[in-house]
């Protein structure tokens, strides 16, 4: 039981130090330091390292835990929707209202500093890779459940443009909210999404 007892310890704490890197990180950039964290978490420094070897280790887990929660978000959201653009529009209109639209803020600022993180250091750009393949894959399994035998190339091309659309909106919606409407999240995941669903109702050989 003990055992147990310092296991759920280790993973409090480090959900602990991923909230609070994730605030630092959006706030600060790359000045958020391991100090800051453990501050920040209520912990201390030693306890950063009994989870974590150094901050890029930190930056890869909350990329894999954000990029989780877009894995999340498509099962959750576009459950029980058969039709593929109403489930891709539901799950635009639930990103970009209420609280959900704060979350995406964060998530959009937390993007910018893994890529630029990805950018200027080798060993983490593997990961920041893996970790994209890794989402756009699942999106495209979404994809493809809800379409009557796609074309492959056509659901892997619409799954990263729909994440390329997710993220690059989240960004100029942070900056320049006036001129990014909610409603354009739904309004462009349709027009990406649109072709896949005439393309699966599409007789075999039509337009080839």
């Amino acid at each position: 039981m003990e055992r147990m007892g310092r296991q759920e310890r280790q993973r409090q704490n480090r959900n602990r130090l991923l909230d609070a890197a994730q605030r630092l990180l959006a706030e600060r950039g790359p000045a958020a330091s391991l100090d800051d964290i453990a501050a920040a978490a209520g912990l201390t420094k030693g306890a950063v390292y009994s989870s974590f070897r150094n901050k890029e280790d930190i930056i890869l887990a909350l990329l894999d835990r954000q990029l989780d929660i877009i894995g999340t978000d498509l099962t959750e959201v576009t459950a029980g929707e058969t039709d593929m653009v109403q489930a891709f529009a539901a799950l635009s209109s639930a990103n970009s209202t209420g609280d959900r639209a704060g979350e995406n803020a964060d998530f959009a600022l937390l993007m910018m500093e893994f890529w630029i993180a990805a950018m200027r250091n080798p060993r983490v750009r593997p990961r920041y890779i893996e970790a994209l393949r890794r989402t756009r894959a699942g999106i495209a399994a979404h994809l493809a459940a809800r379409a009557d035998g796609p074309d492959p190339a056509l659901v892997a091309r619409t799954a990263t443009l729909l994440l390329g659309l997710d993220i690059g909106l989240s960004i100029q919606r942070l900056v320049d909210p006036e001129s990014v409407p909610e409603t354009w999240y739904a309004e462009a995941f349709e027009l990406l999404v649109r072709p896949l669903s005439e393309d699966a109702q599409r007789p075999d050989g039509a337009g080839d």
